[in-house]
């Protein structure tokens, strides 16, 4: 069964996906929060588009948008079951970050966030820690769609057909409800989702592409 398959290849290299999780998590935290906070790192504003206009300001969103860092969580434990993919996962992982990290030190741009943010709650603690401005490319997207296309390919052939199809349909939404939650709270523009995308679409290649 398939619910059996992922059992088994979520208990498969539990120690290396342990010290995986403990490498990559400060990875991407030191640069990502302190490129945000550079001295005289001014970001160029831009106005919000059409289509952020029309979506909104919803704040209640921030949960999806959180949900971001469970997706990466849950998608590497559950698929890859050998060293070979969790070689190829911190990878990918490792090289979207760094092209994200080396765009956001060259152009830095800030999302306006609303004056009637709420003060408390989940969104105030996102204001909290993370400012608007790692906006370009959107690596919320990014390394939620690698880490998608990363489960497809790491699975492929090791669970049956139709629940495969069915686990991947709900990522891929799930990954959807994240680009909008980006938008509705404020963290991204519009542009900045695809970009993302093609960014985890170019890195997922280039690493199945190597030996």
């Amino acid at each position: 069964m398939a619910v059996n398959v992922i059992y088994e290849r979520a208990a498969a290299e539990w120690r290396r996906k342990l010290a995986l999780s403990a490498i990559l998590l400060p990875f991407f935290c030191i640069p990502y929060f302190a490129i945000q906070r550079l001295p005289g790192q001014a970001a160029w504003k831009w106005p919000l588009g059409p289509v952020e206009e029309a979506i909104g300001f919803h704040p209640e969103w921030v949960w999806i948008y959180q949900s971001a860092y469970l997706l990466l969580a849950l998608v590497p434990w559950l698929t890859a079951s050998t060293f070979e993919d969790l070689r190829r996962y911190a990878l990918g992982f490792v090289l979207a970050s760094s092209i994200g990290f080396a765009i956001f030190l060259v152009m830095p741009i800030e999302c306006p966030r609303p004056p009637e943010a709420p003060a408390t709650g989940m969104y105030a603690l996102l204001v909290s820690y993370d400012r608007p401005v790692n906006t370009f490319p959107s690596l919320h997207i990014g390394l939620a769609v690698y880490t998608v296309l990363f489960g497809a390919r790491a699975s492929r052939g090791q669970i049956v057909a139709a629940p495969r199809r069915v686990l991947f349909l709900a990522l891929g939404l799930w990954v959807c409800a994240i680009g909008y939650a980006a938008v509705a709270t404020r963290q991204h523009f519009v542009v900045d989702l695809p970009a993302g995308a093609v960014l985890a679409w170019w890195c997922h290649r280039q690493v199945w592409k190597a030996p």
